[in-house]
C-alpha cells in the first residue's frame, strides 16, 4: 500500500510540474502561490517519511529549534501570504521576502527565467513586495506557531535609498517584524539591486549595523544572519567572516544567488550554485571552525546535497529551486534521501554528521 500511494504521489507531482511549465515562469510562481494559499496541495498524499530513529532535530543559536535541517529561502513567499501552508508542506523554517521599508514593483517583465537543461533559475525580480508594514498584517492573519516552524525575514533596501541610508532601511523593517519573526536575514549582496554591491564591501558597515542593534531594544543581534554572496574573492570574504565573528551577529546565510549576464541578467539559482556555495561554506569554516553558525543555500536538489552542506558546517539548510522543480512534496522526498544518506555513512543524527 506504501509503494502505491508513493507511486500516486510521484505522478500527481510530476502533472501539476509539467502543466505549470507550460506557463511563463514568473506566472506559473504567482498560481502557484495562489493554489498553497487554497490549501489545494492537501489533495495530494503526502510521502511516508522513513528511518525515523534517526534524530534530525537541532537547536541552532539564532533559529531556534528546528525538527530538521531543511528550510525555505527567501524569494519565494515574498509577501508572507503562504508561509502557513509552506510550513505544512513541510519545511521546518520559512524565510519571507526580502521586504524594504516601502513597497516596490521590481523590475520590469519577464524578469524570471527557468533553464531546466541546467536544473536552475535567473531572476532580477528586484525586490519586488508589499512593503513592511502591509507584510507584518499578511504575518498577522497567519496566527504563525512559532513552536512548530520557526519564521525569518529576509531584511531588504528600497531601490531609492542611497547607500548611505541603507542602516536606516533594514532597522525600519527589523522594527516591523521585532515580535512577528523568529530571526532576520540581512541581504547584504542580491545581484539585482545595484547599491548594495558596493556595502557587503563595506567592513565599516557591519560595525555600524552591529552598533545600531546593540541600541535597539527590541532586536537582539544574535537573531541576525548575514546573506553573502558566492562572487566575493576569498580574500574578501574571509574579511567579512571575520568581522562577523566579532560582532556577534547570529550567523551567515550562504549563499545568494549567482550574478550571471548571459542567458539573461540577474542571479542564478539552482545546480550551478552548489559548488559556489559549497565553496563559501568551506571558507568560512577555515576561519571560525565552527563557531559561527551557518546556513547552506544553493545548488540543493537532493538529499545527497544536503549532507554535502551539513558535513562541511552548515547547521540548517534552505531549498528554492528544488521547490520549483520537484514539486510540492519535495522536502519530504529530500528528507528521505538526506536520511538514507546518513544511514549509508553511519551517521544516527543530523548532529553527528555537522561538520564532520
Amino acid at each position: 500500500m506504501e509503494r502505491f500511494t508513493d507511486s500516486i504521489v510521484q505522478f500527481l507531482n510530476k502533472f501539476i510540474m509539467v502543466c505549470l511549465r507550460c506557463l511563463p515562469a514568473e506566472l506559473a510562481h504567482d498560481l502557484g502561490i495562489y493554489l498553497l494559499r487554497k490549501k489545494s496541495y492537501k489533495i495530494i498524499p503526502k510521502p511516508k517519511r522513513r528511518d525515523h530513529y534517526l534524530n534530525l532535530e537541532s537547536e541552532i543559536p539564532g533559529l531556534g529549534k528546528i525538527k530538521h535541517p531543511i528550510g525555505l529561502a527567501a524569494g519565494f513567499d515574498k509577501n508572507a501570504v503562504c508561509a502557513d501552508s509552506l510550513a505544512d508542506l513541510g519545511f521546518s523554517f520559512v524565510e519571507v521576502g526580502a521586504v524594504t521599508p516601502l513597497a516596490q514593483r521590481g523590475h520590469n517583465k519577464p524578469r524570471m527565467f527557468r533553464q531546466a537543461d541546467k536544473r536552475a533559475l535567473i531572476n532580477r525580480m528586484g525586490f519586488n513586495n508589499e512593503g513592511a508594514n502591509q507584510v507584518a498584517k499578511n504575518i498577522k492573519q497567519l496566527n504563525w506557531q512559532f513552536d512548530s516552524c520557526s519564521l525569518g525575514i529576509n531584511v531588504g533596501i528600497n531601490k531609492s535609498t542611497p547607500v548611505s541610508n541603507a542602516l536606516e532601511d533594514y532597522l525600519y523593517v527589523m522594527r516591523s517584524f521585532s515580535k512577528s519573526s523568529s530571526y532576520f536575514s540581512i541581504n547584504l549582496s542580491s545581484p539585482n539591486t545595484d547599491s548594495l554591491k558596493s556595502l557587503q564591501d563595506d567592513l565599516g558597515f557591519l560595525d555600524s549595523l552591529a552598533d545600531a542593534l546593540e541600541m535597539e531594544n527590541e532586536l537582539d543581534i544574535n537573531n541576525v544572519w548575514l546573506k553573502l554572496s558566492p562572487n566575493l574573492s576569498k580574500k574578501t570574504f574571509q574579511k567579512i567572516i571575520e568581522k562577523s565573528c566579532e560582532n556577534s551577529f547570529a550567523g551567515v546565510v550562504l549563499s545568494n544567488t549567482m550574478p550571471v549576464t548571459t542567458p539573461y541578467k540577474g542571479g542564478m539559482s539552482g545546480h550551478p550554485l552548489l559548488l559556489p556555495s559549497t565553496r563559501c561554506l568551506e571558507w568560512a569554516w577555515d576561519v571560525h571552525s565552527g563557531s559561527l553558525p551557518m546556513i547552506g543555500v544553493g545548488g540543493i536538489l537532493s538529499g545527497e546535497d544536503v549532507y554535502e552542506k551539513i558535513i562541511r558546517g552548515a547547521c540548517a539548510v534552505q531549498i528554492y529551486t528544488a521547490f520549483v522543480y520537484r514539486g510540492p512534496w519535495a522536502v519530504s522526498s529530500i528528507l528521505n534521501e538526506f536520511t538514507s544518506c546518513l544511514k549509508e555513512k553511519g551517521f544516527e543524527s543530523v548532529k553527528e554528521a555537522y561538520g564532520s
